[in-house]
């Protein structure tokens, strides 16, 4: 604030007198004092607040929308006021220095009369002695800052600094802080927002003549007070704003009514009748009760409701289907595995009531036994896990994990994964492949010149379906001979001058564009395009990555 008030506000009336603009004041004050020294959003504040000034006193001596003195009056009395400084001129009661100082640099730029007068010498006197400010204070102990300013007819700000002044070299003047009562009683601003709860805070503070930081802070203040006695008994003051938004969907005796008509309905079920979320119901009914229980709401627990079932229907439909799994029990009781997994456990908690045994197992002991696995995977060797699982009537998860632990202690069956095997069973199953060893043996022998890409688009399969088949192939010892063939080396599908023509008779093509019209790939265009500018640039290709415009 001291910065403020002694280096910021002074400086800157001096460049707003002198008719120059924010730019033109932003512009000198950072040679003079630096860039930084004031913001160019400081001094449009600023100018801001002397321009308003400006307007005021000027409307203040203005009668039927005529100035009380013209820009004449400025220009003629310059002889007779020639030797008087701008306050000065101000001693009959004619306009505020600042009105004089900046009219008079408003004729000055704007005609061509010129107005001379003898600027006042730079004095470190004041306004307002230090006697007239202790005597001030003395004479006035009850009065704020602001009611001070007022009788001096000068700013809180100047009061607070002279004040600063006089006590720098000792307390000579004694001014206590006061504090400022509220404009309004908590009263007057309880009875306002509840005679206008449709209002946001924003329409409260202009009808109470307020701000909205204040509005809201006295809200705050008076929701923690607690109970207000002289204004509604035994009550906490809870202020509810209303806030801009959509509108509710329904009313809170609705809300009341369904609860009271639906006493057994979770929280969940109430909102799907209300057609609503969860957490509306919950929030409204927070709303509905903060000035009283108007609506009692029980929360209903999942463990200690109303279950779909008794204990006896479950034991009954266990012991009636002692074969079927956990999943098959739910379904026929139309609940989840969870729930009939949980619902045994309670009903076993004290004694033992519901027999049921965890299928795959019977009487502890696994369905399929060693003998029977080792039997049905040698009988049946070109099956895969999946077959083998549906011809034991089990699932595929079941047999990899009793093959784990038959061959865990030493391969006691051997059994072949048929990742290439076909799904078929048969003695004549053949190699899950699109080709055999001997077809891709005779298509690289007859196109030696060929890379693995192209070998297998002939082929109809993927690069690494080559490479794969040419390891296996050569497992046991080589059976093929295959080149890899250095990209760097091999010729080229077009030449340079097809890629140079094509570039310059396509120049707002894009490189992935350019590369479906030659027939290869975005990588070779632009390799390509490196080797032919290696030596010099023989071709100017713009990249369009930027300039598209989608």
């Amino acid at each position: 604030m001291d910065a403020e008030n002694n280096f910021i506000k002074p400086v800157l009336l001096f460049h707003f007198s002198k008719g120059k603009t924010e730019d033109e004041a932003y512009k000198d004050i950072s040679k003079e004092y630096g860039r930084y020294a004031i913001s160019l959003r400081t001094i449009n504040k600023w100018f801001k607040i002397f321009s308003d000034e400006y307007e005021h006193s000027a409307n203040l001596k203005v009668s039927n929308s005529r100035q009380r003195y013209t820009s004449e009056f400025f220009t003629n009395s310059d002889d007779e006021y020639s030797d008087s400084s701008t306050n000065e001129l101000d001693e009959p009661p004619i306009c505020s220095s600042l009105t004089m100082s900046t009219r008079m640099s408003h004729i000055s730029s704007t005609s061509e009369n010129k107005v001379f007068h003898k600027k006042a010498p730079k004095k470190n006197l004041l306004k307002l002695s230090d006697e007239f400010i202790i005597n001030l204070v003395n004479n006035n102990p009850d009065l704020s800052m602001a009611e001070l300013a007022t009788l001096a007819n000068t700013s809180r700000a100047y009061i607070y600094k002279r004040i600063k002044q006089i006590n720098s070299d000792g307390e000579r003047v004694h001014y206590r802080k006061k504090v400022q009562l509220p404009r309004h009683s908590d009263e007057f601003l309880i009875e306002l927002i509840n005679d206008n709860s449709n209002l946001n805070m924003t329409q409260l503070a202009k009808l109470a003549g307020i701000s909205q930081a204040n509005m809201s802070r006295r809200i705050r203040r008076m929701n923690s007070d607690g109970v207000k006695s002289n204004y509604i008994k035994n009550k906490t003051i809870k202020v509810e704003l209303a806030k801009p938004g959509k509108p509710r969907k329904f009313t809170d005796e609705f809300l009341i009514s369904l609860v009271n008509k639906n006493p057994t309905l979770t929280m969940t079920e109430l909102a799907k009748i209300a057609g609503t979320s969860i957490p509306t119901i919950s929030n409204r009914l927070k709303q509905i009760n903060r000035s009283g229980e108007r609506v009692k709401y029980h929360k209903k627990n999942s463990q200690r409701g109303v279950t779909k079932f008794t204990d006896e229907f479950l034991i009954g439909l266990i012991n009636l289907n002692p074969d079927i799994t956990m999943v098959e029990l739910a379904r026929l009781a139309n609940v989840s595995q969870s729930t009939i997994s949980r619902r045994l456990k309670q009903i076993n908690k004290g004694e033992k009531r519901a027999k049921y045994i965890v299928k795959g197992m019977r009487n502890g002991v696994m369905k399929l036994s060693d003998e029977f696995l080792t039997e049905l995977i040698n009988g049946n060797p070109e099956l895969n896990i999946k077959q083998l699982a549906e011809l034991a009537g089990t699932s595929s998860s079941y047999i990899c994990r009793w093959l784990k632990k038959i061959n865990s202690d030493g391969v006691r069956v051997k059994y072949i994964s048929k990742k290439y095997l076909d799904d078929g069973p048969g003695p004549d199953f053949r190699p899950k492949t699109k080709f055999t060893d001997e077809f891709l043996i005779n298509l690289i022998n007859e196109n030696p010149e060929l890379n693995i890409g192209e070998l297998a688009i002939l082929a109809g399969v993927s690069k690494g379906t080559i490479s794969s088949r040419l390891k296996q192939i050569n497992a046991d010892g080589e059976r093929v001979v295959y080149h890899k063939k250095n990209i760097q080396t091999m010729a080229p599908k077009f030449t340079d001058e097809f890629l140079i023509d094509l570039i310059n008779k396509n120049p707002g093509l894009t490189m992935s564009e350019l590369s479906k019209l030659a027939g290869t790939s975005q990588g070779t265009i632009s390799n390509r395009l490196r080797q032919i500018n290696s030596n010099g640039e023989k071709v100017k290709y713009i990249n369009k990555k930027l300039s598209k415009v989608c």
